[in-house]
């Protein structure tokens, strides 16, 4: 994971009005974070490893929904597997 400390009136200007920029000692946090995705699959599916198995990227900011509900926006989601993309 990578962060960093932007001014949380900056990021809030860059979501959706239904939802508040989450802050930790007064500032927002903007994160890049890569991953490795493994094993994914549909319930009835067994794991099939050359489209289970990708790597995946997303950019995102932490949020709150009406003051409450914490959660992550996404600004972009990309991995390098053209099905789970889908």
């Amino acid at each position: 994971f990578l962060h960093w400390a932007v001014s949380p009136q900056l990021v809030q200007s860059l979501l959706p009005p239904e939802l508040g920029v989450d802050t930790f000692d007064g500032q927002a946090y903007v994160g890049l974070v890569p991953f490795t995705m493994k094993g994914v699959r549909p319930v009835w599916s067994p794991s099939v490893p050359p489209i289970s198995n990708f790597h995946e990227c997303n950019v995102r900011t932490y949020v709150h929904q009406n003051g409450r509900e914490p959660g992550v926006w996404f600004w972009s989601l990309d991995a390098a597997n053209p099905l789970a993309v889908e």
